[in-house]
């Protein structure tokens, strides 16, 4: 059977590989999310074992979003909970300005809105959020 490579495009995928391939995003999603903070493609490829070019094209190929657009997402959304939940003021991520101004430019593009304090943002989630303390 031929293997499935850039040499041919057309051949059939290997189920095996395939299966290996999609493990291997999983954890890498997994240790995302326990290392949100201090994650970065090189120390992700680096914990599955692969370089970060090609883990790179692989996750993009595995679930169709970029590997940056993926932390990015799971910084903002992570962010968001946890200030719905708690009374933390600093975003999860934003460790120097720089993140922070990254992370207030892809919430404008993704949200359509500027960055709210803290206490503005819960104040704009519906009820019991906003009053709730914890």
């Amino acid at each position: 059977m031929p293997e499935n490579d850039a040499a041919n495009p057309g051949a059939a995928a290997d189920p095996e590989s395939d299966e290996t391939e999609h493990r291997l995003i999983s954890a890498a999603k997994a240790y995302l999310t326990s290392h949100i903070p201090d994650a970065t493609l090189e120390r992700t490829a680096l914990t599955a074992g692969l370089s970060p070019s090609y883990f790179s094209r692989l996750f993009h190929r595995v679930t169709g979003e970029t590997f940056s657009d993926f932390l990015m997402r799971l910084r903002m959304e992570t962010a968001a909970r946890l200030l719905s939940e708690s009374d933390l003021k600093l975003l999860a991520g934003t460790d120097t300005m720089r993140n922070y101004k990254i992370m207030a430019e892809k919430a404008l593009q993704r949200y359509g809105a500027q960055i709210l304090t803290s206490g503005r943002f819960r104040e704009s989630l519906p009820r019991p959020w906003h009053a709730r303390k914890i």
